[in-house]
């Protein structure tokens, strides 16, 4: 599943030998299939809407671009078009709903056609998935060589990567925004964030915890400004772990140093011979 914005060259229908065309044009005169409620999330400043949408589907075939980079295969590939726009354009003249997701096999019925669109409705979460993985998290950046080593590095840091997402979700949507942080998130994270950013013991709210460690990721939070990025929210989330290891480490009764815990089965006492 993929969303189509160039004006890729397309051969209509799945036969090799179909007509060829650009794929902006087939697209704007396919046949509408049927119509559903959707909602569109808020994204670039505007705010979340109710909508209805129009879907329409046809089969095509993908072919190559006229100019070879890297090593492919001359082939072109059948897939399954799909055209999803707003029947009821938004009244603060924003750009309406009109998306083209193509799937990877033929779609046959208008029910095939909704479900690649829901499919696409999930690419958001999908997408912040991926860069809470890969920029916040840094996946790639431990230097195994094996799967072996690298798929419990992989697990543990997936695990990771979910927290700040579903706070992200919360804080983006109406419902759940002004709803008070303590049920959904740690205590400790909240008590440090209170003592560090306002100062005094108080509740706070999904939207309030969401920006305060924004702040620290160099985040201004004016009203003026866009909600933070991708990078700006983990490199804040970041500095307010390691705030909370500090006031850990700093609540911690004095007392003698532990020996060191067992490493792979050996003891902590390294003269012992073997």
């Amino acid at each position: 599943m993929v969303r189509a914005w160039q004006g890729r060259r397309i051969s209509v229908g799945h036969d090799p030998k179909g007509p060829r065309a650009l794929l902006r044009p087939p697209v704007r005169g396919l046949v509408e299939r049927g119509r559903r409620p959707r909602h569109v999330h808020a994204r670039d400043g505007r705010p979340a809407r109710d909508t209805t949408v129009a879907v329409a589907f046809a089969a095509v075939r993908l072919r190559g671009p006229k100019g070879v980079r890297g090593l492919y295969r001359k082939t072109t590939r059948a897939v399954g078009l799909v055209r999803v726009r707003a029947i009821d354009p938004p009244a603060d003249g924003a750009e309406p709903v009109d998306w083209v997701p193509s799937a990877g096999l033929a779609v046959a019925a208008a029910a095939g056609a909704w479900e690649e669109v829901d499919w696409d409705g999930a690419r958001r979460v999908i997408e912040g998935y991926h860069k809470a993985q890969k920029t916040g998290c840094a996946i790639g950046a431990p230097p195994f060589t094996k799967a072996e080593r690298l798929q419990p590095m992989v697990a543990l840091v997936s695990v990771v990567a979910v927290a700040p997402l579903n706070l992200r979700e919360r804080s983006r949507c109406a419902e759940t925004a002004a709803r008070p942080a303590r049920p959904v998130l740690p205590q400790g994270h909240m008590a440090v964030l209170r003592g560090r950013r306002y100062g005094e013991r108080r509740p706070l709210t999904v939207q309030e915890f969401c920006r305060a460690p924004a702040r620290r990721g160099d985040h201004r939070n004016r009203k003026k400004d866009k909600p933070a990025g991708g990078r700006v929210r983990w490199r804040g989330w970041s500095k307010l772990q390691l705030m909370v290891g500090e006031a850990r480490v700093a609540a911690a009764p004095p007392g003698p140093a532990k020996a060191p815990a067992a490493i792979d089965g050996q003891q902590g006492n390294q003269n012992r011979s073997p």
